[in-house]
């Protein structure tokens, strides 16, 4: 409030507009820094009052302002970006603070310079202990994570609909046929995952809660009792449990990734902010190349389908994995269908070839046929001729 009435400007953070706040930060700087150089009543109230103030306040501004440039929250182009346009900014300060002069305003950017330097600093060692940890957790601790197998959703599926059946028992004639009806429609499911089958599930639940068939009591039952049946021995609700928790690993290991690839590619400046506890390059390539190894190992325990990233999944990152996923052995989709469109173009070659085989042998019975015509009609020709012959001696 103290610098709105001062200075007119209306200094408020806004976590959606980062780069309009480190231009509203250089701004502030320099005007105080004029006032403090011009203005002898401004200068007055500042050394009596607001000295603290200031000081507490660009501290805030700047520790918000690096936090969502070292979040995931931004692109990683945006954060590399909103890194230089911040590193611009503690250029100009310092540029402002060098010893070439001497008053109020001086002092003000000189201790500015050292504030930002200071809280530049906390926030990245807190950010690389945070980096560290998650790194730790999610590739050397976590064993604890079970990832199923999720070829056998489909199995698992097909002895939910025959479970259905069951459902029928000791039921009004009403809810047996909406039984029958969902069952009905279950049965068409393909293909069976976990986002399909919540998606026809959903749309079944509705139906339910919408059908002027069913009084309330009614769709209460039936709704209970298709969720019994998905815990039930078959336990249907553990595949999406499990895919929830396999999906959670891998956008972990995602954004972990991506804060590793934005100190690798901001190496320069990151490193010259972060003084003695920057990371190594090789630690930081070690780092990232552990996060691949196990995101890719995570596919292959699932059974991916590696032909289409999880909606989930940024496309470059999923590409990283699958390559490393068919490094360590996972089928590769294109040598699939390299495969297939080879048994496809072989299958139609060989009909081809049973087709021309055909037609030859066809071919080969019509000039047999002809052959014996012709030595028939040439045999008749011949015993005409003779016969002719003779008569006429």
């Amino acid at each position: 409030l103290w610098l709105h009435n001062t200075i007119d400007i209306d200094l408020y953070f806004d976590p959606n507009k980062p780069f309009e706040m480190v231009e509203l930060i250089k701004k502030t700087i320099n005007n105080i820094g004029e006032k403090l150089k011009n203005d002898a009543r401004f200068r007055q109230a500042y050394d009596k009052l607001q000295r603290q103030t200031v000081y507490d306040a660009l501290y805030h501004f700047i520790e918000e302002i690096f936090e969502v440039c070292l979040s995931n929250e931004l692109q990683i182009a945006k954060r590399i970006n909103l890194l230089e346009n911040i590193y611009s900014l503690i250029l100009e300060v310092n540029k402002l603070a060098k010893p070439n002069g001497s008053g109020s305003h001086k002092e003000f950017y000189k201790r500015c310079s050292i504030v930002i330097d200071n809280d530049i600093k906390a926030i990245i060692e807190r950010f690389l202990v945070n980096v560290e940890s998650r790194y730790q957790t999610l590739i050397e601790k976590d064993s604890a994570l079970v990832v199923i197998n999720m070829e056998e959703l489909p199995d698992a599926f097909k002895q939910y609909c025959q479970a259905i059946e069951s459902l029928k028992n000791n039921q009004s004639d009403i809810i047996q046929k909406k039984i029958e009806e969902i069952r009905q429609d279950l049965i068409t499911l393909h293909p069976v995952t976990t986002a399909t089958l919540t998606g026809k599930l959903n749309t079944r639940r509705r139906s339910i809660m919408q059908d002027p068939e069913l009084n309330k009591e009614q769709r209460v039952t039936l709704i209970n009792l298709f969720t019994n049946l998905s815990y039930g021995s078959n336990n249907l609700a553990t595949y999406f449990l499990k895919d929830s928790i396999f999906g959670e690993a891998l956008i972990k290991l995602q954004h972990l990734s991506s804060d590793l690839r934005f100190i690798q590619q901001t190496f320069v400046i990151f490193s010259t902010l972060a003084g003695n506890s920057a990371p190594s390059k090789a630690n930081l390539i070690g780092f990232r190349a552990g996060i691949i190894q196990h995101a890719a190992q995570l596919l292959m325990l699932a059974k991916t389908n590696l032909s289409t990233p999880p909606p989930f999944l940024a496309p470059d990152f999923f590409e990283e994995i699958k390559r490393q996923a068919i490094a360590l052995g996972a089928a590769d989709p294109q040598s699939i269908e390299h495969e297939k469109t080879n048994k496809d173009n072989l299958s139609r070659s060989t009909n081809e070839i049973k087709r021309l085989e055909e037609q030859v042998r066809i071919l080969k019975e019509k000039n047999s046929y002809l052959e014996l015509k012709t030595e028939f009609e040439g045999n008749k020709i011949s015993d005409l001729t003779n016969y002719h012959n003779h008569m006429i001696k």
